[in-house]
C-alpha cells in the first residue's frame, strides 16, 4: 500500500499534471495505491482517491479493502494474458474466416476466452 504522504516531496507531487488536475476538477487530491501485480514487464494498481477535506486512509480502511485485492488483481492478470494470445493469433483467426474454419480457445470449466467470427 502506498499513500501520498509517504512520498518524500507532497510539492513537487502536486504539480503533476494528473493530480493538479483531479484536484482542480474532481476536490481530490490524497490517495491511497495498491500496486496488484509484481510481473516485471507492467505494473497494475488500483487507487483510491478522496477529497482534502478528510484525513489520510486509516489502518481499519485498507484491511476492509485488503481481502479484495487478489480477486482484483487476477482477473486483470489473466486479461492481458488472454489480450496478448488474442494479438498474437488476430491475423490467422482472420484468415480461417476467410475459409469458413471456426477456432476457438477454452478453459477447462467450457468457457470460450478467444474464437473467430467463422467458430462463433
Amino acid at each position: 500500500m502506498i499513500v501520498d504522504p509517504d512520498f518524500e516531496n507532497i510539492d513537487e507531487i502536486s504539480k503533476r499534471p494528473d493530480v493538479a488536475f483531479a484536484h482542480e476538477h474532481m476536490g481530490i487530491f490524497d490517495r491511497f495505491g495498491v500496486r496488484l501485480n509484481d510481473d516485471k514487464a507492467w505494473s497494475d494498481a488500483i487507487a483510491f482517491q478522496y477529497g482534502p477535506e478528510r484525513s489520510n486512509v486509516t489502518p481499519p480502511e485498507y484491511a476492509k479493502v485488503q481481502p479484495y485485492i487478489h480477486h482484483i488483481s487476477q482477473p486483470i492478470a489473466m486479461g492481458r494474458i488472454y489480450d496478448s494470445i488474442k494479438d498474437r493469433y488476430k491475423a490467422v483467426l482472420s484468415m480461417l474466416d476467410r475459409v469458413n474454419v471456426g477456432m476457438l480457445l477454452r478453459r477447462s470449466d467450457g468457457a470460450v476466452m478467444i474464437c473467430n467470427n467463422f467458430a462463433q
